[in-house]
């Protein structure tokens, strides 16, 4: 059961948004505005130290609130690289929700995404790899009732940083971010503004990748904590390109959903 006739050609040509990206990102790859420094990127880390590259991501998530709620959203995810320290990342996604036996397939929430790099004299080598600040901007283009958006505008500063230890493939990561609402769609409420505290651990091989993150989130108004637990698992296809899976739990808190699953294409640029 489709809500407007906006959502349904929406979600109609949606695949063709993602494939007019990819071909976009690929023309690119083949300019000066990719090209690849003497160190060759494409033989970089995918996700053990600061992302200096290109990339697109393509994710299927399923999320299970309760046993009468439930959602499938596809989500497209683009990173472009401006130059060697700035980037932009734009992501949507189209939502396909069911509540209490009926279906809606809606747009999700629209965001952008700008965020430079700070790399540290050790970056590649075991030890402090810098840290990147970023600022996210989230467009309310979903509708929360039908579990996917959040009806207001959200602005999103962070800083993310971390470690490679001493053999180069163990790693340890964080993201700090705050997360808050300047304002709300008519008839709707205004989201609860929360600290966001993401430390990871995990390993990164030449074929693999496996992470553990622990995803804490402290709402200041009303002084209350919530936590997630997430196991990622990627594999490598080549130096470019990796699939992945991931499940993420909560383990603290007021009940948010029961379970989030994931599972992921990567391609670097």
């Amino acid at each position: 059961m489709v809500k407007d006739s906006f959502s349904n050609i929406y979600c109609r040509y949606s695949k063709w948004v993602v494939i007019l990206m990819i071909i976009f990102l690929q023309t690119l790859s083949g300019n000066h505005l990719f090209a690849q420094s003497a160190d060759d990127d494409t033989d970089k880390p995918f996700i053990s130290t600061l992302v200096d590259f290109s990339y697109i991501n393509l994710e299927l998530d399923f999320i299970n609130y309760d046993t009468h709620e439930y959602i499938i959203s596809q989500l497209g995810n683009g990173t472009l690289k401006l130059d060697k320290n700035d980037y932009l990342n734009m992501e949507y996604n189209i939502s396909h929700s069911w509540i209490n036996n009926s279906s809606y397939v809606v747009p999700g929430d629209f965001s952008f995404l700008y965020y430079h790099n700070f790399y540290s004299k050790k970056y590649l080598k075991s030890g402090f790899q810098g840290l990147s600040t970023k600022m996210k901007l989230v467009f309310p283009t979903g509708k929360s009732e039908l579990l996917s958006g959040l009806d207001n505008w959200i602005v999103e500063p962070s800083v993310y940083y971390g470690w490679l230890l001493k053999n180069k493939k163990f790693f340890v990561v964080n993201h700090l971010r705050y997360h808050f609402s300047i304002g709300h769609l008519p008839q709707t409420i205004r989201t609860k503004p929360y600290i966001r505290f993401e430390p990871s651990f995990g390993y990164e091989s030449h074929k693999f990748w496996t992470s553990i993150t622990m995803d804490n989130r402290i709402y200041t108004d009303e002084l209350s904590y919530i936590m997630f637990v997430k196991a990622k698992f990627g594999l490598k296809i080549n130096k470019m390109t990796s699939i992945y899976t991931a499940l993420t739990l909560q383990s603290y808190g007021s009940h948010i959903y029961n379970y989030y699953l994931n599972f992921g294409y990567f391609r670097k640029f």
